[in-house]
Protein backbone atom coordinates (compact mmCIF):
# COMPACT_ATOMS: atom_id res chain seq x y z
CA UNK A 1 0.00 0.00 0.00
CA UNK A 2 1.39 3.61 -0.79
CA UNK A 3 0.65 6.77 0.97
CA UNK A 4 1.01 10.25 -0.47
CA UNK A 5 2.94 12.53 2.14
CA UNK A 6 2.65 16.45 1.88
CA UNK A 7 0.29 15.86 -1.66
CA UNK A 8 3.69 14.81 -3.70
CA UNK A 9 5.38 12.19 -1.91
CA UNK A 10 4.55 8.36 -1.66
CA UNK A 11 6.30 6.24 0.41
CA UNK A 12 5.25 2.12 0.83
CA UNK A 13 3.78 1.42 4.09
CA UNK A 14 7.42 -1.25 4.65
CA UNK A 15 9.24 2.06 5.39
CA UNK A 16 7.30 3.04 8.33
CA UNK A 17 7.20 -0.70 9.46
CA UNK A 18 11.16 -0.45 9.69
CA UNK A 19 11.44 2.80 11.60
CA UNK A 20 8.98 1.79 13.97
CA UNK A 21 11.06 -1.58 14.26
CA UNK A 22 14.54 0.18 14.82
CA UNK A 23 13.23 2.24 17.71
CA UNK A 24 12.13 -0.61 19.43
CA UNK A 25 15.68 -2.25 18.96
CA UNK A 26 17.48 1.09 19.92
CA UNK A 27 15.23 0.82 23.18
CA UNK A 28 15.89 -2.69 23.93
CA UNK A 29 18.98 -4.73 24.67
CA UNK A 30 19.81 -6.36 21.41
CA UNK A 31 20.68 -10.24 20.98
CA UNK A 32 23.44 -11.48 18.94
CA UNK A 33 22.70 -13.94 16.01
CA UNK A 34 24.12 -17.07 18.05
CA UNK A 35 21.10 -16.67 20.56
CA UNK A 36 23.46 -15.08 23.55
CA UNK A 37 22.29 -11.68 25.55
CA UNK A 38 24.74 -8.93 25.14
CA UNK A 39 24.22 -6.24 27.62
CA UNK A 40 23.90 -2.53 27.20
CA UNK A 41 23.63 0.22 28.96
CA UNK A 42 22.77 -0.02 32.89
CA UNK A 43 19.82 -2.87 32.48
CA UNK A 44 19.11 -4.12 36.02
CA UNK A 45 17.95 -7.31 35.39
CA UNK A 46 19.40 -9.92 32.60
CA UNK A 47 18.77 -13.49 32.46
CA UNK A 48 21.30 -15.81 29.88
CA UNK A 49 24.08 -17.83 29.37
CA UNK A 50 27.61 -16.06 27.63
CA UNK A 51 26.97 -12.92 28.94
CA UNK A 52 29.09 -10.09 27.74
CA UNK A 53 29.36 -6.51 27.12
CA UNK A 54 28.92 -4.03 29.57
CA UNK A 55 27.27 -3.22 33.14
CA UNK A 56 28.37 -0.15 34.29
CA UNK A 57 24.89 0.26 36.49
CA UNK A 58 26.18 -3.22 38.16
CA UNK A 59 29.70 -1.67 39.82
CA UNK A 60 28.08 -0.21 42.81
CA UNK A 61 26.17 -3.08 43.63
CA UNK A 62 26.24 -6.88 44.13
CA UNK A 63 25.89 -9.32 41.45
CA UNK A 64 23.89 -12.40 42.55
CA UNK A 65 22.97 -16.02 41.01
CA UNK A 66 21.46 -19.00 41.31
CA UNK A 67 23.46 -20.66 39.41
CA UNK A 68 25.69 -23.42 39.78
CA UNK A 69 28.95 -21.95 38.91
CA UNK A 70 32.33 -23.52 37.65
CA UNK A 71 35.15 -23.13 36.79
CA UNK A 72 37.07 -19.22 37.47
CA UNK A 73 34.51 -15.99 37.41
CA UNK A 74 36.91 -12.74 35.95
CA UNK A 75 35.88 -8.95 36.50
CA UNK A 76 37.50 -7.48 33.55
CA UNK A 77 36.20 -3.93 34.74
CA UNK A 78 38.30 -4.20 37.94
CA UNK A 79 40.59 -6.72 37.05
CA UNK A 80 39.75 -9.50 39.90
CA UNK A 81 39.23 -13.13 39.42
CA UNK A 82 37.43 -15.64 42.13
CA UNK A 83 39.12 -18.87 41.69
CA UNK A 84 37.26 -21.56 41.49
CA UNK A 85 36.80 -22.97 44.78
CA UNK A 86 39.50 -26.34 44.86
CA UNK A 87 38.26 -29.73 45.80
CA UNK A 88 39.17 -31.08 49.32
CA UNK A 89 39.42 -35.13 49.58
CA UNK A 90 40.59 -37.17 52.80
CA UNK A 91 43.48 -39.00 51.41
CA UNK A 92 42.44 -42.56 50.46
CA UNK A 93 44.73 -45.57 51.14
CA UNK A 94 45.45 -48.20 48.89
CA UNK A 95 48.17 -50.43 50.77
CA UNK A 96 49.29 -53.32 49.64
CA UNK A 97 49.86 -56.95 50.30
CA UNK A 98 49.53 -57.44 54.54
CA UNK A 99 52.83 -58.28 56.21
CA UNK A 100 52.12 -59.56 59.46
CA UNK A 101 51.35 -63.17 59.25
CA UNK A 102 49.05 -64.03 62.52
CA UNK A 103 48.15 -60.45 63.51
CA UNK A 104 43.98 -61.15 63.51
CA UNK A 105 43.56 -64.55 64.12
CA UNK A 106 45.94 -65.28 66.65
CA UNK A 107 46.02 -69.06 66.23
CA UNK A 108 48.50 -70.99 68.02
CA UNK A 109 50.15 -70.91 71.22
CA UNK A 110 50.34 -69.74 74.08
CA UNK A 111 51.67 -67.58 72.66
CA UNK A 112 50.19 -67.22 68.66
CA UNK A 113 52.15 -68.93 65.85
CA UNK A 114 55.14 -65.94 65.06
CA UNK A 115 54.88 -64.42 68.40
CA UNK A 116 57.58 -64.55 71.73
CA UNK A 117 55.40 -63.04 75.12
CA UNK A 118 57.73 -61.48 78.10
CA UNK A 119 56.50 -61.34 81.33
CA UNK A 120 53.01 -61.94 80.46
CA UNK A 121 50.85 -64.98 79.09
CA UNK A 122 49.80 -64.04 75.35
CA UNK A 123 46.61 -66.39 73.78
CA UNK A 124 44.08 -66.31 71.88
CA UNK A 125 40.32 -65.37 73.12
CA UNK A 126 36.95 -64.89 71.48
CA UNK A 127 35.59 -61.74 71.54
CA UNK A 128 37.66 -59.57 69.28
CA UNK A 129 37.15 -56.58 67.54
CA UNK A 130 37.39 -59.37 64.42
CA UNK A 131 36.98 -62.85 65.09
CA UNK A 132 39.74 -63.52 68.21
CA UNK A 133 41.64 -61.42 70.20
CA UNK A 134 45.24 -60.96 71.47
CA UNK A 135 44.94 -61.06 75.26
CA UNK A 136 48.16 -60.37 76.98
CA UNK A 137 47.73 -61.31 80.88
CA UNK A 138 50.61 -59.79 83.29
CA UNK A 139 52.95 -62.51 84.83
CA UNK A 140 55.17 -59.95 86.11
CA UNK A 141 57.51 -56.88 85.94
CA UNK A 142 56.62 -52.97 84.88
CA UNK A 143 55.50 -53.93 81.58
CA UNK A 144 54.51 -57.09 79.52
CA UNK A 145 54.68 -57.52 75.76
CA UNK A 146 54.84 -59.76 72.53
CA UNK A 147 57.35 -59.36 69.88
CA UNK A 148 57.47 -60.68 65.92
CA UNK A 149 59.86 -60.10 63.01
CA UNK A 150 58.39 -59.10 60.39
CA UNK A 151 60.30 -58.38 56.99
CA UNK A 152 60.06 -54.72 55.69
CA UNK A 153 62.49 -52.75 53.14
CA UNK A 154 64.61 -49.70 54.14
CA UNK A 155 63.05 -46.09 53.04
CA UNK A 156 59.69 -47.86 51.87
CA UNK A 157 57.16 -46.09 53.46
CA UNK A 158 54.12 -48.39 55.62
CA UNK A 159 51.06 -48.09 57.58
CA UNK A 160 50.87 -50.00 61.03
CA UNK A 161 47.03 -49.71 62.38
CA UNK A 162 46.27 -51.99 65.53
CA UNK A 163 42.97 -52.03 67.98
CA UNK A 164 43.30 -51.77 71.42
CA UNK A 165 40.21 -52.95 74.37
CA UNK A 166 41.18 -52.57 78.33
CA UNK A 167 40.75 -55.93 79.61
CA UNK A 168 40.18 -56.68 83.47
CA UNK A 169 42.88 -54.48 84.68
CA UNK A 170 41.10 -51.43 83.46
CA UNK A 171 41.85 -48.47 81.01
CA UNK A 172 45.67 -48.13 81.20
CA UNK A 173 48.68 -47.53 79.46
CA UNK A 174 49.43 -49.16 75.59
CA UNK A 175 52.65 -48.33 73.33
CA UNK A 176 52.93 -50.84 69.44
CA UNK A 177 56.71 -50.39 68.26
CA UNK A 178 58.08 -50.92 65.01
CA UNK A 179 62.36 -51.13 65.71
CA UNK A 180 64.75 -51.77 62.88
CA UNK A 181 68.29 -53.67 63.62
CA UNK A 182 69.14 -54.05 67.16
CA UNK A 183 65.61 -53.64 69.24
CA UNK A 184 65.68 -50.80 71.93
CA UNK A 185 62.27 -48.83 73.68
CA UNK A 186 62.76 -46.04 71.77
CA UNK A 187 59.85 -43.49 70.49
CA UNK A 188 56.90 -45.80 69.98
CA UNK A 189 54.88 -45.62 66.94
CA UNK A 190 51.27 -45.45 68.83
CA UNK A 191 50.89 -45.08 72.33
CA UNK A 192 47.72 -44.34 74.30
CA UNK A 193 44.97 -45.28 77.20
CA UNK A 194 43.20 -48.01 76.56
CA UNK A 195 39.23 -48.05 76.95
CA UNK A 196 36.17 -50.28 77.25
CA UNK A 197 35.55 -50.83 73.36
CA UNK A 198 37.70 -51.22 70.72
CA UNK A 199 39.56 -48.32 69.08
CA UNK A 200 41.81 -48.27 66.20
CA UNK A 201 44.68 -46.36 65.67
CA UNK A 202 46.85 -46.39 62.87
CA UNK A 203 50.22 -44.57 61.70
CA UNK A 204 52.83 -44.29 59.07
CA UNK A 205 56.59 -44.77 59.18
CA UNK A 206 59.88 -45.13 57.04
CA UNK A 207 61.21 -49.12 57.56
CA UNK A 208 65.09 -48.93 58.19
CA UNK A 209 65.53 -52.60 58.08
CA UNK A 210 63.27 -55.58 58.81
CA UNK A 211 61.20 -54.60 61.56
CA UNK A 212 60.48 -55.73 64.82
CA UNK A 213 56.72 -55.16 65.93
CA UNK A 214 56.49 -54.92 69.49
CA UNK A 215 52.57 -55.14 70.97
CA UNK A 216 52.87 -53.68 74.82
CA UNK A 217 50.53 -53.41 77.87
CA UNK A 218 52.77 -50.97 79.86
CA UNK A 219 51.62 -51.27 83.07
CA UNK A 220 52.25 -53.20 86.60
CA UNK A 221 48.67 -53.87 87.15
CA UNK A 222 47.65 -57.50 87.73
CA UNK A 223 45.00 -58.12 84.63
CA UNK A 224 44.64 -58.71 80.94
CA UNK A 225 44.77 -56.06 77.95
CA UNK A 226 42.95 -56.75 74.86
CA UNK A 227 44.75 -56.73 71.24
CA UNK A 228 43.07 -57.40 67.47
CA UNK A 229 43.76 -57.06 63.65
CA UNK A 230 47.00 -55.78 63.94
CA UNK A 231 48.22 -55.07 60.07
CA UNK A 232 51.20 -53.84 58.66
CA UNK A 233 51.13 -53.04 54.60
CA UNK A 234 53.30 -51.04 52.28
CA UNK A 235 51.81 -48.12 50.91
CA UNK A 236 51.76 -46.36 48.20
CA UNK A 237 49.83 -43.79 49.15
CA UNK A 238 47.22 -42.53 47.34
CA UNK A 239 46.35 -38.49 47.47
CA UNK A 240 43.53 -37.08 44.98
CA UNK A 241 45.01 -39.59 42.76
CA UNK A 242 48.45 -38.65 43.20
CA UNK A 243 50.84 -41.60 44.52
CA UNK A 244 53.54 -40.93 46.75
CA UNK A 245 56.64 -43.16 47.64
CA UNK A 246 58.41 -41.24 49.62
CA UNK A 247 58.59 -39.72 52.83
CA UNK A 248 58.21 -35.49 53.24
CA UNK A 249 54.39 -36.12 53.27
CA UNK A 250 51.97 -33.69 55.00
CA UNK A 251 48.88 -34.70 54.39
CA UNK A 252 45.09 -32.50 56.05
CA UNK A 253 43.03 -35.13 57.99
CA UNK A 254 39.54 -34.29 58.44
CA UNK A 255 38.56 -34.64 61.91
CA UNK A 256 35.10 -36.18 62.40
CA UNK A 257 33.54 -37.58 65.76
CA UNK A 258 33.49 -41.32 65.09
CA UNK A 259 33.08 -43.25 61.54
CA UNK A 260 29.43 -42.38 61.03
CA UNK A 261 30.22 -38.85 60.96
CA UNK A 262 32.48 -39.61 58.77
CA UNK A 263 30.70 -41.40 56.44
CA UNK A 264 27.57 -38.64 56.88
CA UNK A 265 30.48 -35.87 56.33
CA UNK A 266 30.73 -37.39 53.16
CA UNK A 267 34.39 -40.01 53.35
CA UNK A 268 34.17 -43.73 52.18
CA UNK A 269 35.87 -46.85 53.41
CA UNK A 270 39.82 -46.78 53.80
CA UNK A 271 39.96 -42.84 54.08
CA UNK A 272 41.39 -41.61 57.01
CA UNK A 273 39.31 -38.94 59.67
CA UNK A 274 40.84 -37.93 62.70
CA UNK A 275 38.73 -37.87 66.42
CA UNK A 276 40.34 -35.35 68.65
CA UNK A 277 43.56 -32.87 66.93
CA UNK A 278 43.76 -32.19 70.77
CA UNK A 279 45.96 -35.30 71.66
CA UNK A 280 49.73 -36.00 71.60
CA UNK A 281 49.84 -38.32 69.89
CA UNK A 282 46.59 -38.12 67.87
CA UNK A 283 44.61 -41.76 66.70
CA UNK A 284 44.37 -41.71 62.79
CA UNK A 285 41.17 -44.01 62.21
CA UNK A 286 40.49 -45.96 58.82
CA UNK A 287 36.73 -45.39 57.62
CA UNK A 288 35.02 -49.17 57.47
Amino acid sequence: MEYAINGGITMKKSFFVCILLIACLISRPLFCASGDPVLNGSTPTLVGTNISGTASGLTAGNVTTNANLTGDVTSVGNATTIKEAPTIKSPTLNPGTEIVSNGSDWTGGPPPTGWTEFDCTASAVGGGQSGNALQLTRTGAAIQYVQSFVTTVTGHVYLLSIYVKSGTSGDEAFKIYTQGGDFNFGAPQISGTSSGSWVQYATTFIANGDTLLVVMKNSATVGTMLFDSLSLTELPLTVNGDIYLTRNIRIVIPTFSNNAAAIAGGLVAGQLYRVNPATDPEPIYIVH
